[in-house]
């Protein structure tokens, strides 16, 4: 983590959440069960939101995702904060959330099992199959440059 590497300086605050979300995440296992009756693919995201996502495109065939930036959940501390960079959103790793895939005809059950389990879901993009890759657009429709795509990866799309 940047900020015990000394390489970032949070709040108090910031750095509470931050070591909360890091060192005591708060496993997703009632909603990767209740996504085995709709999803069609999910994943653990560790290594990245880039990096597993990119794992689940792969193995589907080479198939491509548009993400929009706006609709992906940050901490709006850090969100709104100057230092931060919506990279480390992106590659940064250690979230311990699930990135899944689902058809349309499953939104609204979805969002209805998340809500009943009380865990906030976010559709964040969709897959594709007209291009492959990842691309993320920023909040005018743009794509943005990301060098990182997750932990240990260094890619760029």
């Amino acid at each position: 983590m940047a900020c015990r590497q000394q390489q970032l300086s949070l709040t108090s605050v910031e750095q509470q959440q931050a070591l909360a979300a890091l060192e005591q995440p708060e496993p997703r296992v009632a909603l990767g069960q209740a996504l085995l009756s709709c999803a069609h693919t999910a994943i653990d995201v560790s290594d990245g939101l880039l990096a597993d996502l990119g794992h689940i495109l792969q193995r589907s065939g080479g198939l491509g995702a548009t993400l929009w930036w706006d609709q992906i959940p940050v901490n709006a501390l850090w969100r709104d904060a100057v230092w931060f960079k919506p990279e480390w959103a992106l590659a940064g790793g250690d979230d311990y959330e699930l990135c899944f895939t689902a058809p349309r005809s499953a939104r609204e059950n979805i969002v209805d099992m998340a809500h009943r389990i009380g865990i906030p879901v976010s559709r964040i993009g969709q897959v594709e199959a007209a291009h492959t890759g990842t691309v993320v657009l920023d909040t005018h429709g743009q794509p943005m440059p990301i060098e990182r795509t997750g932990f240990g990866f260094n890619r760029r799309f």
